[in-house]
């Protein structure tokens, strides 16, 4: 894939295109290819740019480390550092414990440390305000906080599953993001109905023609969570695929 073909909407779009790629090619260095997109979105006082708001800009943040790490490159960046300096007042006076626990991870990644009491304070916040039961109307802000949390190195709460009919391309989506969550938090077994890789695969084959790059990439994750190992003729389908997509698809 080649960034020539589309411009990044946002890192998390970059971050979904890495993991399909990497996904399809069955090696992380195949994400390589998205990262110069992540520099035309570097703002003036070092954070990334996503949407209008002081959250949006540290998500986008966020997920540009992630990529630097799948990548397997440093993730130590002054100037993403001091940005984050920047929010530190105003997300620890009105931010969420996501928000907070985030940022830290994000201040982490770029090289910042914080005294161990506020680290203490944050995490615990963050345990704390951890989703107990995952529903289709939280799963989203709950694999925000399984991710977060990995990256923390900080144990998974414990949690129940409230099953959905996964009957609409949102509720096919929202499930697959359930399994990645899962998969990542080491329990499956959670979740009895679990979908086949081959019911996955054409769901991502759907989304590559007619939805979004990023459905496509949840349900290629979700495909290789249930156990499947890519094959040379479909890597070869699904990166063809994806290069003749452009990469400005809305995130959704």
């Amino acid at each position: 894939m080649t960034p020539e073909k589309g411009d990044l909407a946002d890192p998390q779009m970059a971050w979904m295109v890495a993991r399909a790629l990497a996904v399809v090619s069955n090696q992380q260095s195949a994400a390589a290819a998205v990262s110069p997109g992540i520099k035309r979105h570097l703002l003036e006082n070092g954070l990334m740019s996503k949407a209008q708001s002081y959250q949006g800009r540290l998500d986008a943040s966020y997920q540009a480390e992630r990529l630097r790490m799948a990548e397997g490159l440093p993730t130590k960046d002054e100037r993403l550092r001091q940005g984050l300096e920047g929010l530190r007042t105003q997300l620890f006076s009105h931010g969420t414990a996501l928000d907070r626990a985030t940022w830290l991870a994000t201040y982490r990644l770029a090289g910042g440390t914080v005294s161990a009491p506020e680290e203490e304070s944050v995490l615990q916040a963050a345990s704390e305000a951890f989703t107990r039961n995952v529903t289709l109307q939280n799963v989203q802000i709950w694999a925000q906080q399984v991710d977060v949390l990995q990256v923390l190195d900080e144990p998974i709460p414990a949690f129940t599953v409230e099953p959905w009919a996964a009957q609409s391309p949102e509720a096919r989506s929202a499930r697959n993001v359930l399994v990645l969550g899962l998969s990542r938090a080491g329990r499956l077994g959670l979740l009895a109905d679990r979908p086949a890789a081959a019911q996955l695969l054409t769901e991502a084959d759907e989304q590559l023609k007619a939805g979004t790059v990023t459905a496509a990439s949840l349900a290629l994750d979700a495909a290789s969570a249930v156990g499947w190992v890519t094959d040379a003729a479909t890597s070869q389908r699904m990166k063809k695929q994806l290069d003749a997509r452009t990469l400005s698809d809305t995130v959704g």
